[in-house]
C-alpha cells in the first residue's frame, strides 16, 4: 500500500538517492536547495514522500509562507523554482498532487501553486487536476554534446562570432571561490537589474550559496578579466546531470566585448568534461524578448513549463495589499497572477 507522508530526517538520504535515479531531476528539488529556500524565505518545508514498503516511489517538495493576510503554499518559491510531483509512475504523481491540495487545506493556505519542470512529460496529470489559474513559461535547454569539439557547431553563427570576438579582445577568465568574486558578482548583478528596473537577488542569497553549497561540486563562479580588471561574472549551480545558468553579470560599458559569451562557452566546456548532459537557461515569458533570442542562439530546445494555482480560501486580505504589498509581504513566493488582483 502506498502511503504519503512528510519527509523525515531519517529519509533524507533515501530522498536524495531517489532523485539521483532520474537524470532529469534538477537542483531545485534537492535538499541543499531546500535549505537555501528555508533560510532565504523564512518559510517552512513540508516535503511530501510517497512510499511503499519503506521504498520511496515519489516526492513533491513544498514550502509554506505564513502570514496574517493568508498562508501561501508553493512547489516551489524563489523566481519560479521548478517543483511539482516527481515519480516515474503517473498514478503516484496524481496521489502527490491530491496530497499537495490536502496539505494546503490542512496548513490553512488560502492559495497554492505548483511549478512544473521543463522536463515534465506528464502535463496531462496537471491539466486534469483542479486549478483556478494557469501561467506558462518558456524553458530553454541546451543538450550538451559528449565532446567539446561538437559544442561550437551547436551555436548560431552570430553566437560563434560573439565567442570568438571575446577571445580576440584578449579577455581571460578564472574560477574563484574568494570573497572578491562574490562581491563583484553581486554588485554587478545589482547594477544590471537596477538599470532595467527589475528586482535583483539580494546579498543574503549569494552569501547562502557560498555557505550551503560546496564550491567546485555544487556551484562555481566564473570571472572574466581584461587587463587585470574584472568585467563579467557568471554563477552556475550543478546537480545530477544539469548545469544551471543562474546569475550572469557584466559591467555595462564592456558588454560589447562579449565577455559573458566567453564565460558561457568555457563553462559549457567544463560541464561536458564533468559529465553533465543538460544546460538549463531558466525560463522566460516572451518569445519576442531579446533574452529569449540570446539563449535560443546557443542551441536550445524550448521546453514549456507551467504554474498551476488553486484557491483554497478567502483572498480578500491579500488582494487588498495590491501588487507592491504582495511583493513586500510574500518575498520570493508566487501568490497569484497580478492581473487577477
Amino acid at each position: 500500500m502506498i502511503e504519503i507522508s512528510v519527509l523525515s530526517k531519517g529519509d533524507e538520504q533515501a530522498y536524495e538517492a531517489f532523485l539521483k535515479g532520474n537524470e532529469f531531476n534538477m537542483i531545485y528539488v534537492s535538499l541543499k536547495y531546500r535549505n537555501l529556500l528555508k533560510a532565504l524565505t523564512d518559510s517552512k518545508d513540508f516535503y511530501l514522500v510517497a512510499k511503499e514498503r519503506n521504498k520511496i516511489l515519489g516526492v513533491m517538495p513544498t514550502m509554506l509562507k505564513m502570514s496574517k493576510y493568508g498562508n501561501i503554499l508553493n512547489s516551489l518559491p524563489f523566481y519560479g523554482s521548478n517543483g511539482g510531483a516527481i515519480s516515474n509512475n503517473k498514478t503516484i504523481k496524481n496521489m502527490l498532487i491530491d496530497a499537495f491540495n490536502a496539505i494546503a487545506v490542512k496548513l490553512q493556505a488560502v492559495i497554492s501553486t505548483m511549478v512544473t519542470s521543463p522536463f515534465e512529460k506528464d502535463l496531462d496529470i496537471y491539466e486534469s487536476s483542479e486549478y483556478d489559474y494557469k501561467g506558462m513559461r518558456i524553458g530553454q535547454i541546451t543538450k550538451l554534446p559528449d565532446s567539446e569539439d561538437r559544442l561550437m557547431p551547436l551555436f548560431h553563427q552570430k553566437t560563434r562570432n560573439m565567442v570568438r570576438k571575446a577571445y580576440k579582445e584578449g579577455i581571460n577568465f578564472d574560477c574563484k571561490q574568494d570573497g572578491s568574486a562574490l562581491d563583484f558578482l553581486f554588485d554587478t548583478h545589482r547594477q544590471n537589474m537596477q538599470a532595467i528596473n527589475l528586482p535583483f537577488k539580494n546579498r543574503e542569497f549569494f552569501n547562502l550559496v557560498s555557505k550551503i553549497f560546496e564550491y567546485g561540486k555544487d556551484y562555481k563562479i566564473y570571472v572574466a578579466n581584461l587587463n587585470g580588471m574584472k568585467i563579467s561574472a557568471l554563477l552556475l549551480l550543478y546537480y545530477n546531470k544539469t548545469a544551471e545558468y543562474f546569475v550572469p553579470a557584466t559591467v555595462a560599458n564592456h558588454r560589447n566585448l562579449q565577455p559573458n559569451s566567453l564565460l558561457i562557452h568555457e563553462a559549457m566546456r567544463d560541464a561536458i568534461k564533468r559529465g553533465f548532459k543538460y544546460w538549463n537557461w531558466g525560463g522566460t515569458a516572451d518569445y519576442y524578448s531579446g533574452v529569449y533570442h540570446f539563449k535560443k542562439h546557443w542551441g536550445t530546445i524550448d521546453r514549456l513549463y507551467y504554474y498551476y494555482t488553486k484557491v483554497h480560501g478567502n483572498l480578500s486580505d491579500i488582494k487588498k495589499l495590491g501588487k507592491n504589498g504582495i511583493l513586500k509581504k510574500y518575498p520570493y513566493f508566487y501568490v497569484m497572477p497580478f492581473d487577477r488582483i
